[in-house]
């Protein structure tokens, strides 16, 4: 649960990361009211990649109204970093997959079966 996404080269070295626009650092940050901020719950909750794209379900609700590992945002970017679709969901997720042009997700906190989204046409 990370305000960014880090990628590495084969040889571990640091590639680039994603930097949200949200950019949050409790670590750190000198204040000392640091992990109760609106901005607490900006985090990228989890990633997958396919050889065209990556995924990143991301949290942006503030501290109160967001569930911590939840996630309805979906940001796809390509492997040079540049940003390419937000994608909105309306139930959220703390788990995904991309499939057969579709996005399988769960939510562990909730009692729900697998959810399948189709994914919109991202060669834009």
């Amino acid at each position: 649960m990370f305000h960014r996404v880090d990628l590495y080269n084969s040889d571990l070295s640091l590639r680039f990361s994603i930097i949200n626009e949200n950019e949050f650092d409790p670590v750190l940050s000198n204040d000392p009211n640091r992990y109760l901020t609106d901005a607490t719950m900006f985090h990228y909750v989890d990633v997958y990649t396919t050889s065209k794209y990556i995924f990143a379900l991301y949290c942006g609700k503030d501290f109160k109204s967001a569930t911590p590992g939840i996630g309805n945002e979906m940001h796809v970017f390509s492997w040079d970093g540049d940003a390419l679709a937000k994608i909105f969901l309306d139930i959220g997720l703390s788990r995904f997959i991309i499939t057969d042009k579709k996005i399988v997700g769960i939510n562990w906190y909730e009692n729900q079966p697998i959810v399948v989204y189709n994914l919109p046409d991202l060669s834009g």
